[in-house]
């Protein structure tokens, strides 16, 4: 994976009571926490705690979301997801108590032109991760992505630590969205962490976002930039 050059310049630590308007694709996953109950994994895409998700065709692209499980023994295969009417779904059942990651990886979207935005042409690659324990209260992280985000609870905080090719990074970006859909944007300090305090109990999105402008090819389209987001979705119980 060629590195990554951010044209994100924070200088300053902003928290907004503004709602968000920028769309959100991220994962939730449902099950009693149990060893042999059914998981269900589900891919939802909205302008997150403000409306309603989107549904029918206009959720036909995640398809090209491709979910993976990683057990508590590191073991690591791929679920089928299939669509509904709201969001896409898939199963497992887990054999053993321990912390599950489920991870999304899209890396097929057609190269865009983002000149408006003085971007170029642009190629994106999504990255999704949450967590599931099962008979324990220990969710383990592993930096698994090239741009990569974990979270450690503190007493009543949660600490953020941004990873670039599994190296804390700092500088940059951390935007965090609770249930209602208010925002907080945060800065990675010089060993790319960061605290943030929820509100509320429900699920939050930590996004990340860099951007690497070295310049190629895909799918026979020449492009300019390439986005890069990370969405870990965290559950405050």
């Amino acid at each position: 994976m060629k590195n990554f050059t951010s044209k994100l310049l924070l200088g300053f630590i902003l928290f907004t009571t503004t709602i968000t308007n920028a769309h959100n694709t991220y994962l939730q996953v449902k099950g009693s926490g149990k060893i042999n109950d059914k998981v269900e994994i589900q891919i939802f895409k909205a302008e997150y705690g403000k409306e309603a998700p989107e549904k029918g065709t206009k959720i036909d692209n995640l398809k090209a979301i491709k979910i993976y499980l990683i057990d508590a023994s590191g073991s690591k295969t791929e679920i089928t997801m299939t669509q509904t009417e709201t969001h896409w779904q898939g199963f497992f059942v887990p054999k053993t108590t321990g912390n599950y990651q489920i991870i999304g990886i899209n890396d097929q979207n057609e190269v865009k032109d983002m000149s408006k935005k003085h971007l170029g042409l642009v190629r994106s690659i999504l990255y999704l991760k949450t967590n599931y324990t099962v008979k324990t209260s220990k969710a383990i992280e592993n930096t698994i992505f090239p741009l990569d985000i974990t979270a450690q609870k503190q007493n009543t905080n949660y600490l953020l630590t941004a990873f670039k090719d599994k190296k804390q990074q700092a500088n940059l970006a951390i935007t965090v969205i609770n249930p209602d859909g208010w925002v907080q944007t945060l800065e990675s300090n010089e060993i790319g962490q960061a605290n943030f305090t929820p509100n509320k109990k429900g699920l939050y999105l930590v996004n990340l976002e860099w951007i690497d402008n070295t310049k190629g090819n895909f799918k026979d389209k020449a492009f300019d930039n390439t986005i890069n987001k990370t969405v870990l979705s965290l559950i405050i119980e």
